[in-house]
């Protein structure tokens, strides 16, 4: 979770979450907005602060 870069026009989302399953990006978002599945104990959480992520 951090500042979330998804796309060349979209204003970058200063507290973003970004979920991957397996080798795939499974939802990128707002970290308020990160569906119920995703916050379960088998998914590894991984804080970013300072710096940023662009998915894809």
């Amino acid at each position: 979770m951090g500042k979330v870069i998804d796309g060349p026009l979209n204003a970058p989302r200063l507290h973003g979450a970004v979920a991957i399953e397996g080798e795939r990006i499974a939802w990128v978002g707002e970290k308020t907005a990160l569906p119920e599945r995703f916050c379960t104990d088998a998914f590894e959480r991984i804080a970013l602060p300072g710096a940023a992520s662009c998915p894809g």
